[in-house]
């Protein structure tokens, strides 16, 4: 390693003597910081101020091929103006450790170089400073032997678009990009892809969706009311099996070319932005690829979790919080794989975190995304999730975040915003309410019991007091991991209907699964079962149901019901951002009010077969003693029983219900 060392500081040396404009600067900024051992960085060191200490105005490395020895840079460009001025840039080519970019440009320069255990590799941890300006900056790759070669790098302006964030008056759809619709048959197959072709008969291969199909049920989407889409990851997945889902990344710069490219993937965002719709980009921080080319030629050994045998997690969260918890426990679940084809990536390491925290600033800026859905959010290290929040809302202070939390508590899933808000409230992350999830599914299709039922959904939403802010929970009746809805809800339409209205007037902000809306159904055994075709995404489907025409009575009766209640709740300032309160049920009915301001929205489920005489007394702290009724959904007034001020609620029915105060 000594001896290695003593070379690269001849080659240095070498180089740079014939720049000795370059020398003496350098001696003032540079280090080079080196992987081997505090001894041979010492020896090194003293090399350094023997021989003299490097300084290089700046360096900056194309992400296109421009020269033989440079396959690619991460980030491919980067940004003016960003909080952070240091640019961790990753740089690979052949035998890059013996050469030495130099350029001299006023506003930019290079703070250290880290020499990488693998010698196709240099981090340049570059300074921008806040002078520096857009352009192409010409790079000299200096050579102890032959001619040097030259290769640009790009620097924008950062974009002055502010990110859409998301809010309670938002309603998110969530699609699988593969199994939505194929708008573009060219790319169905690609050379070079581990996996070529496509086969619908395969829940576990790709069938062929992509974003073009996405743009064009653009439409579709409007006509239901939908604010934001989020779409499973659209990012390269060049692996040999299940590569259609999304969650096995193998380039955190390159949409997958199966879906589409860069240019697709603007195409659609300004189709959205048409539309009003804004983009929610799904992250993954916890793992990777077993193709990533950063894990088959890993540039530090020490950026994955490695073990001496597969390892993996053991999906407990609640290890985290655990005051009773076993170090080796917590140890499998944080460092554990996620699957064998997922490697664990190390987010302790603070270079590892540079490289995902700048993926994540650069698509944000390039790509004008308005909102992250964190997967895995509880599996990764939590001190950089806390870092990557920070980070994200110093440059983009608007942009949304929620991260997944699936777990079987409140508790479990109130902790990871309580460690956020120690940190600024500005760093509260929504979490996706898997509790709610299931309180709703046991709402709907049990007895009400102490406990169960309708009052399951009580006492989760009871419970609210541990979060440290309720509003910013991502609520769903199903997703891409769980038994769709109709499914659970065996197939009775008045009781999905009961769900929807649910989804649409609760606390929280409201996610859709694709194809709810025309009672898509099946149980996640496996989770390829509720990942479906949407009938009509494909040219010779036997059904087209993006065509209204084309639904049945039911489907009519949700795709209306879905669309009518996201009208109402963008319209309305009680159900987008009121005060929520709710009444213990009684004889399977739940009550609850949202309000804000004079507007007073009721909400009444009747979670029981048989039709209920509901007595509104109880509820006059909503009501006030005069008031009139209106059913938000029909338009018409409600009569009110003489003398009783009682209604007849049907069973399996919700009643959404404007209260109406009078002199």
């Amino acid at each position: 390693m000594r001896l290695n060392i003593f070379v690269r500081f001849y080659q240095f040396f070498t180089i740079t003597c014939h720049d000795m404009h370059s020398i003496f600067s350098v001696l003032m900024n540079s280090q080079i910081l080196f992987t081997g051992s505090r001894r041979d960085a010492a020896h090194a060191y003293c090399m350094v101020f023997i021989c003299m200490t490097i300084s290089i105005s700046s360096l900056f490395i194309s992400g296109p091929l421009f020269a033989q020895q440079v396959e690619r840079t991460d980030p491919p460009n980067w940004f003016c103006g960003m909080s952070d001025t240091t640019l961790n840039l990753l740089v690979k080519g052949k035998n890059l450790s013996s050469t030495f970019p130099v350029v001299k440009e006023k506003g930019i320069f290079i703070r250290n170089i880290v020499l990488a255990s693998n010698p196709d590799y240099l981090l340049l941890q570059i300074n921008v400073s806040p002078t520096a300006v857009p352009g192409n900056y010409t790079v000299v790759n200096k050579r102890a032997k032959g001619e040097p070669t030259l290769f640009t790098y790009q620097l924008l302006p950062k974009p002055v678009r502010k990110p859409g964030g998301l809010s309670q008056s938002d309603l998110l759809y969530l699609l699988m990009p593969d199994r939505f619709s194929n708008g573009d048959t060219g790319n169905d197959s690609k050379p070079g892809m581990q996996q070529t072709g496509i086969n619908r008969d395969s829940m576990f291969l790709r069938h062929g969706g992509d974003l073009k199909g996405v743009i064009n049920h653009l439409d579709h989407l409007s006509s239901l009311g939908i604010t934001a889409l989020w779409m499973n990851p659209f990012l390269e997945n060049n692996e040999y099996k299940e590569s259609y889902h999304g969650y096995a990344i193998t380039d955190h710069y390159k949409v997958d070319p199966r879906l589409g490219d860069m240019n697709t993937l603007m195409e659609l965002r300004n189709a959205m932005q048409e539309r009003k719709i804004k983009m929610v980009m799904d992250i993954v921080p916890n793992h990777c690829g077993d193709y990533h080319y950063l894990y088959r030629d890993m540039p530090f050994p020490h950026w994955f979790n490695r073990w001496s045998e597969f390892t993996r997690t053991s999906y407990r969260a609640g290890i985290l919080n655990d005051p009773y918890k076993s170090y080796d426990d917590l140890n499998k679940f944080s460092r554990g794989w996620f699957d064998k084809h997922m490697p664990d990536l190390n987010q302790s390491d603070p270079i590892v975190q540079s490289y995902l925290i700048q993926s994540y600033l650069w698509w944000i800026a390039t790509a004008h995304i308005d909102a992250l859905r964190i997967d895995t959010y509880a599996y990764a290290d939590q001190e950089f999730m806390l870092r990557l929040l920070s980070t994200l809302k110093k440059d983009f202070p608007d942009i949304g975040v929620f991260g997944e939390v699936w777990d079987h508590t409140v508790s479990i899933q109130a902790g990871f915003q309580q460690e956020a808000v120690k940190k600024g409230d500005c760093l509260v992350p929504g979490i996706t309410d898997f509790m709610a999830n299931y309180s709703i599914s046991a709402a709907l299709t049990k007895e009400q019991e102490w406990t169960d039922g309708v009052a399951k959904l009580y006492y989760t939403l009871a419970q609210d007091h541990l979060y440290a802010d309720a509003s910013r929970q991502v609520v769903f009746l199903d997703n891409h991991d769980v038994s769709r809805f109709f499914s659970v809800a065996k197939e009775d339409v008045d009781l999905m209907a009961m769900g929807i209205t649910w989804l649409l007037t609760t606390r929280g902000i409201p996610c859709l699964y694709y194809g709810t809306e025309i009672l898509m159904k099946n149980f996640a055994n496996p989770d390829g079962k509720v990942r479906a075709d949407f009938p009509g995404g494909w040219k010779n489907d036997a059904v087209n149901k993006f065509d209204t025409t084309a639904l049945n009575t039911d489907e009519k009766r949700m795709h209306h019901l879905i669309a009518t209640l996201s009208r109402l709740r963008q319209n309305s300032a009680a159900i987008s951002k009121g005060s929520y309160k709710h009444f213990i049920p009684e004889k399977n009915i739940y009550v609850y009010a949202r309000e804000y301001e004079q507007e007073k929205v009721m909400v009444i489920m009747n979670t029981g077969s048989s039709a209920t005489k509901l007595n509104l007394k109880r509820f006059m702290e909503v009501t006030g003693r005069k008031y009139r009724l209106k059913n938000l959904l029909s338009g018409q007034l409600i009569p009110l029983t003489s003398g009783e001020e009682s209604i007849l609620v049907q069973g399996k029915q919700a009643m959404v219900l404007g209260v109406i105060a009078e002199q």
